[in-house]
């Protein structure tokens, strides 16, 4: 075999693609299914090495993940991650919230294919290319003290269990190399000790824990520790990357100007678009001018195109927790903190605005809006947002007509921050007022003081159960004005042929 497929790049390139595959995977695993993690990250060292195992950890692999539960459900989420990125976040919202489309179906089940190939077909065929699998001391006695007792505990429990019985299958074959090395080859050493000793397996593991502190940061959104690691990970990415890939002396310079261009997306939450726009270029002025110096110095181009695409693209904005190429014409940005449940990921934007058009009068102050990880949510033309209910899932909006100086004149509307929709749409239903009965309804007050209907957060009524916020008409004695709220709650979602 001159060329073997799983030389150095191929093995970065199966590291790299399974460690996407681990972080997606590890949020719909139980504990037990976290081991087909390790068991497929050991795979990319086994093949990498020519491992005689090889074969026997890819055919555990397959058995194990092929009855796994929620086996598309990574690569839905990856599919929605993806689109997101690029600026689809509102179709994807709209997609993911109805049951999938055979179109959607195709594409799911395309990519799920794809991957299914990649994670677990591959490493079987490379095994058989491999030819090694005989090098193995097959007629040692604990081999088949291991093997028979637990294959046959698993094949009944498929029999009754079914897919449980196929997955501890699987893991028991996997784990018959680590088995093997403890009792025939340990000889007294640690096996942690042997693990770490080995470079590529810690260097692994430098930069998972690497990505793990940065995705950490970001996606729990923790505010202390944006600017610290703004100042100190990138510089600390590039040592990481001189080191393992022994390109020469680590430069001060490139580490200081990579420090300062994490510092400059920091400054973008503070100032308007123009400010903003010369920071981001300033930074990635700063990331460009490291990369040139790397090709410079050691005449190499594969860190220089690492550092220059890794880092604007997935190191800062997985320590920001957004993406800062979007909404840049805002002022001033604000984690949106009063709902545990949708607060991650969610920002309070501000804009000062002025408004002097002809048909209305002059006004000026700040606007507030809404932004998500990947854009905007709620535009920036809002007098006032603060949330309805307790958890902070129903946000009040306000937008005044005129001077906004009456009551008369305000203009409210009721988003649903989680699903990304407005059950009281200021622009379609006239709502001066928003009165408390209780924690989860809300009566409705039109511009002549009226209460014309209720908003019903999701719960109980009258013996039935709601999970979503709906609107009831609500008419008092006497009054027959069905016409006046039909006319009001046009294009809402409503039952306006049966307002009662």
């Amino acid at each position: 075999m001159k060329h073997y497929f799983c030389g150095k790049k191929m093995f970065i390139i199966d590291l790299i693609l399974v460690s996407i595959w681990s972080f997606f995977f590890s949020r719909y695993s139980s504990p037990g299914l976290m081991l087909l993690i390790l068991i497929r990250i050991a795979l990319c060292f086994e093949m990498h090495r020519k491992s005689p195992w090889t074969l026997v950890s890819a055919i555990g692999f397959m058995l194990a993940y092929i009855c796994a539960e929620n086996f598309s459900k990574p690569f839905e989420r990856m599919f929605y991650s993806f689109f997101c990125a690029i600026g689809e976040s509102k179709l994807m919202v709209d997609i993911f919230s109805e049951p999938f489309e055979w179109e959607m179906k195709a594409w799911i089940g395309s990519i799920s294919a794809l991957w299914f190939v990649w994670l677990a077909v591959l490493p079987i065929v490379v095994g058989i290319r491999l030819r090694n699998i005989g090098k193995i001391q097959w007629t040692r006695k604990w081999i088949w003290i291991y093997l028979v007792p637990f294959v046959g505990l698993c094949t009944w429990v498929m029999f009754d269990e079914g897919s449980v019985g196929g997955i501890l299958l699987g893991l028991i074959i996997s784990l018959l190399p680590v088995i093997y090395w403890c009792i025939y080859e340990r000889k007294g050493r640690s096996l942690i000790q042997t693990i770490i000793n080995q470079k590529e397996i810690l260097w692994y593991l430098s930069y998972t824990v690497f990505m793990l502190f940065v995705v950490t940061i970001g996606l729990k959104d923790i505010s202390s520790l944006k600017l610290v690691g703004l100042l100190t990970l990138p510089s600390l990415f590039y040592i990481l990357l001189t080191r393992s890939l022994n390109t020469g002396i680590v430069l001060t310079r490139i580490c200081v100007a990579l420090s300062t261009a994490g510092l400059c997306y920091w400054l973008t939450f503070d100032y308007g678009k123009t400010v903003t726009v010369i920071l981001l270029i300033i930074a990635i002025a700063l990331i460009v001018y490291s990369a040139v110096t790397i090709v410079v110095k050691i005449h190499k181009w594969m860190p220089s195109v690492i550092l220059v695409t890794t880092m604007p693209l997935v190191i800062i904005p997985g320590i920001l927790g957004l993406n800062p190429y979007v909404v840049t014409d805002a002022d001033y940005t604000r984690m949106y903190v009063t709902n545990l449940s949708v607060r991650n990921g969610v920002y309070v934007v501000e804009k000062y605005m002025e408004i002097a058009e002809a048909d209305k009068p002059y006004s000026c102050g700040r606007k507030y809006g809404l932004r998500d990880r990947y854009g905007i949510i709620l535009p920036m033309k809002y007098d006032d947002l603060k949330p309805v209910d307790r958890w902070g899932r129903y946000i009040a909006t306000n937008t005044p007509e005129k001077y906004g100086c009456m009551k008369s004149d305000q203009r409210y509307g009721v988003y649903d921050l989680r699903k990304r929709v407005f059950v009281v749409n200021p622009d379609n239903l006239e709502v001066a007022d928003l009165e408390k009965i209780d924690d989860k309804s809300f009566k409705l007050i039109n511009p002549e003081g009226r209460y014309f209907a209720t908003l019903y957060l999701p719960g109980e009524y009258r013996g039935a159960y709601f999970s979503d916020a709906h609107i009831e008409p609500h008419f008092a004695d006497g009054e027959t004005s069905v016409e006046e709220f039909i006319r009001q709650a046009q294009n809402q979602e409503l039952d306006v042929d049966n307002p009662y």
